[in-house]
């Protein structure tokens, strides 16, 4: 299937727009102009370009996937909506990258000094017990020899291992930034069995849209599949498609779509057609305010990956220690239990 055709309910509804609003590409520059600088108003700026140059529609959506969607809305109240809801979401994805940076590198230095301290231990302290070991002959368990063999070690190659030290934490940080930034559908999800956490901007964007849509006297399931053709989450893409076939087949099919696994059940409820809560169709309203709910959990949702993280530094601190204290003494508990 051409990816014309799959996008062509989304691209008769750009056309019939703005055949409406001629005005559109101007509406959007001064939109652009009110907006703080940022990437999201550039790109803006630029459709608004595309639209008075009388681009096609077509060419439009494979040039502007994230705002395209706002072209099949006919109220310039709702594109500003939706155009607020972009800033505040990459407001806030700034932010999270930012804080992900500090949950990555608390941890690591923290990590990091405690190796350092060890490895000085094991230079100037450890070759001490070294000795009084070996002056008794004692005979030592596993975890000691680990230390002592690590100490000679270090006492040997001092910065050899100091180079290995600095490239283990650029492995350990790059490794935890490619983890806190995973955003895997199987990992991180809204509810249990629902859609990802990450697809709540995207089922706010597509509840605005789809309230405008049936206002618009859009019909249901042609407004369901230009929310689907318009949307960028793959996810969100994929279930409105088949609540848009479910939707063909009149008052109940819902219950047994698909999407109504994943989809929080309040989204599906607002667009039952035909169930007692919605007997005159749509629930236009119940929409907005999802979309309005959705917004609100996407931009202040918690991330606990900085806390997980530094109580795993932490730990990882106190266990070393107590394993290099437990590795020195416990020979000297053994000579000091066979001398009595």
């Amino acid at each position: 299937m051409s990816s014309v055709h799959k996008t062509s309910e989304l691209c008769q509804r750009i056309d019939q727009v703005r055949s409406s609003n001629p005005e559109l590409g101007t509406q959007l520059r001064q939109m652009a102009a009110e907006m703080p600088a940022s990437r999201a108003g550039g790109r803006l700026t630029q459709l608004a370009g595309s639209l008075e140059d009388q681009q096609p529609a077509e060419q439009i959506v494979r040039s502007y996937p994230e705002l395209c969607w706002l072209l099949t809305m006919p109220s310039s109240g709702a594109a500003m909506t939706g155009l607020t809801g972009m800033l505040e979401q990459t407001a806030f994805d700034g932010a999270m990258r930012q804080k992900k940076l500090r949950s990555v590198l608390y941890p690591v230095m923290v990590m990091m000094l405690a190796i350092g301290l060890l490895l000085v231990g094991c230079y100037i302290i450890v070759p001490t017990f070294d000795e009084m070991f070996m002056e008794f002959g004692l005979r030592l368990p596993p975890h000691t020899e680990l230390v002592l063999k690590l100490s000679r070690l270090v006492a040997a190659h001092p910065w050899l291992v100091a180079a290995a030290v600095l490239a283990l934490g650029v492995c350990v940080a790059a490794i935890l930034w490619g983890w806190v930034n995973r955003t895997s559908p199987k990992r991180r999800r809204f509810r249990s069995g629902s859609l990802i956490e990450s697809s709540r901007y995207a089922l706010a964007r597509v509840a605005m849209q789809l309230a405008e849509l049936i206002d618009d006297n859009v019909p249901l399931p042609r407004a369901l599949r230009i929310a689907s053709q318009g949307s960028t989450d793959l996810n969100v893409s994929n279930a409105l498609a088949d609540l848009a076939e479910r939707a063909l087949e009149g008052s109940g099919a819902f219950d047994r779509s698909r999407a109504a696994v994943f989809l929080p059940p309040n989204f599906v409820l607002a667009l039952a057609p035909g169930q007692p809560t919605a007997s005159a169709g749509p629930n236009t309203t119940l929409l907005r305010q999802l979309a309005a709910n959705y917004r609100d959990l996407s931009v202040h949702r918690k991330d606990w990956t900085s806390f997980i993280l530094g109580q795993f530094a932490v730990l990882f601190v106190g266990l070393m220690v107590l394993f290099i204290i437990v590795s020195l003494f416990a020979p000297m508990f053994s000579l000091i239990t066979g001398l009595s």
